[in-house]
């Protein structure tokens, strides 16, 4: 059996990505959220089904190198939930001023 070329494993990260991408576009487009909750959603969501759910039944793998990939794994899910957020999710609206910044006073907190 050969070890998977580099390219070949950019290749299947690009098709898990693009799945992981279709699934959550309807999801995106209908966010009532913040930019952050959906990011840790999405992200956690994202490591439990794709990472964990498969890494607990693979009782063959040594214990080191499932936590090891188990961290991977997660950083990978969160990175990505993150990014899709910040790429594809509207900013949240500007807050109103407050009255005081409204009619010119200044405000200091001290």
């Amino acid at each position: 059996m050969q070890m998977p070329s580099l390219g070949d494993v950019i290749g299947v990260q690009f098709i898990r990505s693009l799945i992981a991408l279709l699934a959550v576009l309807l999801i995106l487009v209908a966010w009532p959220g913040s930019r952050q909750q959906f990011a840790w959603t999405f992200g956690l969501s994202l490591f439990v089904v794709a990472g964990l759910y498969g890494l607990l039944q693979a009782y063959w793998m040594p214990w080191r190198l499932r936590s090891i990939h188990t961290v991977e794994l997660f950083l990978d899910s969160m990175v990505y939930g993150w990014l899709l957020a910040l790429l594809l999710l509207p900013r949240a609206p500007a807050r109103d001023p407050a009255p005081a910044e409204q009619a010119g006073v200044r405000s200091y907190n001290i």
